[in-house]
């Protein structure tokens, strides 16, 4: 598995599990207002089909790197709805 944030060209920044030249089960990352101020959430890519595998073009990405392990963690748990937030004592 090889979690990766990519940035388009259109501004938004995609968390997707890269495999090969396809993207699966990519999200977007948006800000948020709250009642404390914005927060960040993950939305599907493609909303009428979330969980689908997508080819990006080339050259819509500016750049792509390896998610952190706190954006790693957050996609996870969207993407399988298991909590990783808790942790063993």
């Amino acid at each position: 598995m090889s979690i990766v944030v990519l940035k388009l060209i259109n501004g938004d920044e995609v968390i997707a599990d890269r495999v090969l030249a396809m993207y699966k089960k990519p999200r977007v990352f948006q800000m948020i207002p709250t009642e404390r101020g914005m927060s960040g959430a993950l939305m599907p890519y493609i909303m009428s089909c979330p969980d689908a595998t997508v080819k990006i073009a080339e050259f819509a990405i500016v750049t792509e790197v390896e998610a952190t392990k706190q954006i790693e963690d957050a996609y996870l748990q969207h993407t399988s709805g298991i909590d990783l937030s808790s942790k063993l004592n």
